[in-house]
């Protein structure tokens, strides 16, 4: 990885290659490959943090430009692609510089967190029902899938339109979040070895989002209706962010009690084949975090 980073900061045409590149990979095997996409988050977030705002979106200029290229030649359109990898580097654009400026982890995550509740806002002020909405959108692609032989998903359709919007913002947020940490991660190993650790481990959101989010989800199951349902999408989204403090959480107490790296393995697997249940109670961790300040413990988190 060390290497992938000093070829990202060689100059525009690398890291515009590796961003472009990354992006139209991640739409070969969807989603086994759709991680690849915050390899070219990274790349941009890299640029950002260390040459800034300008050549960070230089670089979005030239990887827009090479991927609707593609497009063009090999759909007919590129649009749509373009529009799809913006959607990601456009926030991490936006994080990175967060980073840049303020030094504060918390508050870049805290801007993505921003970013997906302002989609979740949109979307109740465009939409009467935003469920409704998905749920119109969603129906040709289930009845796709049925006639190519696959699963009923009809009885589902509700359930999952419910959630499109919380989902879709709480992605936004996490496709931020993680290709901001793969630029800080690079930038550390390149000028700063052992400095993004250091600064992970300390990722603390605050009492204060704590304390909105635990808010909205009490309005969430007590509220009935359109608001009912707005401030769950809006719970969910702030959740994703806790997530992210539950795991630094867990590193700085293994870090903290000398524990190998086995404990970090061990808990990756888990939020993978426990989904989501691992990633809800984990973020609830993060969100007692706030105040109990179990990384007390931890100096090296200090």
């Amino acid at each position: 990885m060390k290497g992938l980073a000093a070829f990202v900061m060689g100059g525009y045409p690398p890291a515009i290659g590796v961003v472009a590149l990354s992006s139209l990979l991640a739409l070969l095997a969807q989603p086994l490959t759709a991680p690849l996409a915050y390899l070219g988050g990274g790349a941009l977030a890299l640029v950002t943090l260390r040459r800034g705002p300008l050549p960070g979106l230089l670089v979005i200029g030239g990887s827009a430009l090479a991927v609707g290229l593609v497009g063009v030649l090999a759909l007919g359109g590129g649009l749509p692609l373009v529009v799809g990898a913006g959607s990601l580097w456009l926030p991490v654009w936006l994080a990175a510089l967060v980073l840049r400026r303020t030094v504060s982890l918390a508050l870049a995550v805290g801007a993505a967190l921003g970013l997906g509740a302002v989609l979740v806002l949109a979307a109740h002020l465009a939409w009467d029902d935003p469920a409704q909405w998905w749920q119109d959108r969603l129906a040709p692609l289930v009845q796709a899938i049925l006639k190519e032989g696959g699963p009923d998903l009809s009885d589902a359709l509700p359930f999952m339109a419910r959630w499109m919007t919380a989902m879709a913002a709480a992605a936004l947020v996490f496709g931020t979040a993680v290709s901001l940490f793969v630029g800080r991660w690079w930038q550390a190993m390149l000028y700063n070895p052992g400095g993004f650790g250091r600064e992970f481990r300390a990722l603390q959101l605050g009492p204060r989002l704590g304390g909105a989010t635990l808010l909205l989800m009490v309005a969430g199951m007590l509220l009935e209706g359109q608001a009912g349902r707005l401030a769950t999408d809006l719970a969910v989204v702030l959740m994703t962010g806790f997530l992210f403090q539950g795991i630094a959480l867990v590193h700085a107490l293994v870090k903290a009690s000398g524990r190998g790296r086995g404990w970090l393995v061990a808990l990756y697997v888990l939020l993978v084949v426990a989904e989501p249940h691992a990633a809800v109670m984990l973020s609830l961790f993060g969100v007692a975090d706030s105040w109990t300040r179990f990384r007390r413990q931890s100096s090296d988190a200090e």
